[in-house]
This record gives structure tokens, sequence and C-alpha cells, in this order.
């Protein structure tokens, strides 16, 4: 303990917290009890039984229990009021990100060993052993993403809290959970021997989960090394997020571009549609998560005003650089359509041309109206005195305004004009969500106008 002390502190806090002799007595005890029972249940199969049974209890530990005690890491300090003391200290983010991550849950970790153990003694003893380990590896990428998740957003909660005290916390674990495993459910739920390609290589299906959930999990403990440092004090800027999105984009791209096939072109269009789809998915869910304070946009126009483009880039809001980017995506996609590009199933843009390639054109700009019309109204909802359950607003306002409305025009056949549609009337769609933009725009302005008249 004393060598771990002095080479992450942090680590060997949890690790003292997390680890007594009745806990390493417990959790094996309780694990044994577990498998056999499955080996009796199991019968002449007992193997297989204990086997199946110690997987289901490794995700059960490793992806539902652990995923609270990583997000509590954060939350505890901040309720214990010893946040700030620990910021003081002399331990780095970096050691910080370990400690917290892997520390708060060794005990975890300790009872997912002993199932590793289990899992691979039987089946070695069925001769499946080659066919385990990918899927273990999995599992085991897959769990670290989701408590990687857990203490991220747990500094995103702090970084908001107005009170004193964070509580309800479970509900956003429940949600984590469902978000981070739902794709990889979706993807265990294909059948095993289904092979994939990215950028022309082979994977099966343990294979694509672990490439997608080894490059997300890397970039998660990159984001809790930076929150972590901007809860430090450090200064740093925007490079690290626009490493992150445009090598998400191009990870992307892998699954759809085959260098083999002989259709590069449309899997490049197909890619930049993707791209602006993912980078759009990324301006809501920051729009939501980001801290939006009056001072901090006050302080953005001042460097603006002042050109002091390095302090700037320093506190812009990430949604806004994403947004830029779904931007440059779509008009490179407009461009793409207009010289004559088509997607790799032709039929949709043959289906919806019209005049050449206008309507797909005037649906792409349409998007980015209406994504440019929500960022207005999330402003508009937080750029007040009092702006409890902002985010909560803003949510519901996104609900009202995409579902019903889409399933009611939708019946009649009209265009929606508060949602994009395939209309093919391409004049509408345009002047619907532009009309919307420039009436927020005169609310905003007057808001923030009264608000500095009032300070």
């Amino acid at each position: 303990m004393q060598s771990i002390l002095k080479r992450n502190p942090e680590f060997a806090k949890n690790v003292w917290l997390e680890i007594n002799t009745s806990r390493l007595i417990v959790m094996p005890v309780v694990l044994a009890l577990i498998f056999v029972v499955a080996g009796a249940l199991g019968g002449d199969n007992k193997y297989d039984a204990i086997s199946s049974v110690a997987f289901y209890v490794f995700r059960i530990i490793m992806m539902i229990w652990a995923v609270k005690p990583a997000a509590d890491s954060i939350i505890d300090e901040y309720n214990g009021s010893t946040w700030d003391w620990q910021k003081m200290s002399l331990i780095g983010p970096w050691k910080m990100t370990w400690g917290k991550l892997f520390g708060s849950t060794i005990y975890n970790w300790y009872g997912a060993a002993l199932c590793i153990i289990v899992i691979l003694f039987c089946r070695a003893m069925t001769g499946m052993l080659n066919e385990t380990v990918p899927s273990l590896i999995a599992d085991i990428i897959i769990s670290v993403l989701l408590q990687g998740c857990a203490v991220l957003s747990s500094l995103m909660i702090i970084r908001k809290a107005k009170t004193k005290k964070i509580r309800g916390n479970f509900l956003i674990i429940i949600a984590l959970v469902i978000i981070v495993l739902g794709p990889f459910f979706i993807l265990g739920s294909v059948e095993s021997q289904m092979k994939t390609t990215w950028f022309g290589l082979r994977f099966g299906m343990f294979g694509l989960q672990s490439i997608i959930g080894l490059f997300y999990c890397l970039w998660v403990v990159a984001g809790i090394y930076r929150s972590l440092r901007s809860e430090l004090q450090y200064t740093q800027g925007i490079g690290w997020w626009i490493a992150f999105v445009l090598s998400s984009v191009v990870f992307n791209a892998g699954f759809i571009i085959n260098p083999m096939d002989g259709i590069l072109i449309s899997a490049l269009l197909n890619s930049l549609l993707l791209a602006c789809i993912f980078c759009c998915g990324l301006v809501y869910v920051m729009s939501i998560l980001e801290s939006k304070e009056i001072v901090d946009f006050r302080l953005m126009l001042h460097h603006l005003k002042e050109r002091n483009i390095k302090s700037l880039l320093q506190i812009i809001p990430l949604w806004f650089v994403t947004a830029i980017f779904v931007f440059i995506f779509g008009i490179l996609l407009c461009i793409s359509f207009a010289l004559g590009g088509e997607l790799m199933d032709s039929s949709f843009t043959k289906d919806i041309a019209i005049n050449g390639k206008i309507l797909p054109i005037c649906i792409i700009i349409s998007c980015l109206l209406f994504m440019c019309r929500d960022l207005l109204v999330m402003l508009l909802i937080n750029i007040r005195v009092n702006k409890r359950r902002a985010e909560g607003s803003f949510l519901i306002f996104l609900a009202v305004a995409y579902i019903p409305t889409s399933i009611i025009f939708g019946i009649a056949g009209a265009v929606n004009p508060f949602a994009p549609s395939f209309s093919n009337q391409p004049v509408l769609l345009i002047i619907y969500p532009l009309v919307q933009m420039v009436i927020l725009y005169f609310f905003l302005a007057s808001r923030w106008k009264k608000i500095n008249a009032a300070l």
C-alpha cells in the first residue's frame, strides 16, 4: 500500500475505502454459492451452465453495479465538501483520472477477476476457450467505457450544480447504462458469425464490439483527463475536441468505405452524410450537458471584441464548435449533390430529386436551419436570471417540436413547419425554419439587452 500511495495517492485512497477483510471474504463466498447452484442445476452440462452464469454475473458486477461507485467517486466528494480541498492538492489530473476510474471500482474488479477465472476454467474444460476470449475482451472494454462515462457525467453534473448537495444521480446512471449499452446489445443480438468490414478489414461481432468500445473508451478517458484539468484550473483550448470529432468521423466512415469496392465516390458521400448526422447529434448532446452561464457568454463577446482569439478558444462552447463542423459537412454534401453525386442507395436521390438536385440540397439546408433554430431556443431558455430546469424545458421543446408535429403533418401530407421533412416543396422547406430563426433572434437580442441593462 505504501508503494501505491507514493505512485498514486488517489488510487490508494479509494482502495483503502473499498477494500477490507470482510469484503474480500464475502465476494468469493457469494460467487461460489451462485456457481455451485448453477452447476447443480446444469447436470451433465455443468461447465456450460457455470460459465454462462459467470458471464451474466460479470456483466452485472461491471456494467451495472460498478457504474454507481464510479459516478459516486466524484459526487460523494462534492456532497462531502471535500472536492475543493482535493482540487487544491498536489495530485495531478492524470493520477486523479486513473485513481477515480479504477480506484473507486476496485472491489468490482476483484469480483470480476474471480468471474473471469471461473469462465476461462469452465470454457477450457469444454474446449471453447478460443471462442470465449474475444467475447470476454469485448465485455471488459465495454465495462471500462461505461464506468468512464459515469465519471465523466459526474464531472459535468458538479460543474453545473447550483446546490451544495447533488441528489437523484441514480436516474442519470440508469439512463447512462441504457444509452451506452443500447448499441452494444443491438450488436450482440446479431449472429455471432456475421462479419463486417472497417476500411476493408473484416471483423466478427465481438471484434466489432471491441474496436468500437476501445475507440470511444480511449476518448472517454481523455475526456475525464481534460475535465479534471479544467477543474484544476489548467488552461486548454479546443484542439482535443476537434481531434475527437475528426477522428470519430474518420472512424465511423471506415464502416462505409471499403477500398475493395468500386463505389468509392458514393461511399464518401454516404460518409459525409453520416458525419453530418453524427456531429449534429453531438451538438444537441453538448448543448444540454455544457454549462451556459450569462457571465461566460459576456466574456466570450468581450474576447471577440478585443480580438483575443486565444482566450476566446479556451472558453468557447463545444456545441458551437461542433455546429461549425455540421455546417462544413452540410455544405460539402450540398456541393456533392450539385455536382451530380448520389448516395450508395441511389434510389433515395432519384425519388426525391426535382429540377436536378435542388430538393436534396434544400432538405440539407432545411435541417441546418432547424438545428440553428433549436440552438436559439436553447439560448433563449438559458439566458435569463432564473433558469431553473432549463435543460428539461429544452428537452420538452424538442419532443413537442419534432414528435407530434411529424406525425400530424405526415398524416396530412403537408410540409412540417416545425421539423425537417421530405416534401416536394423546396421553398417552404427553407422559409419555415428561416422565419422562426429570425423571430427567435429578435427575442434573444431583446432579452440580452435587458439583462445587460439590469446589471
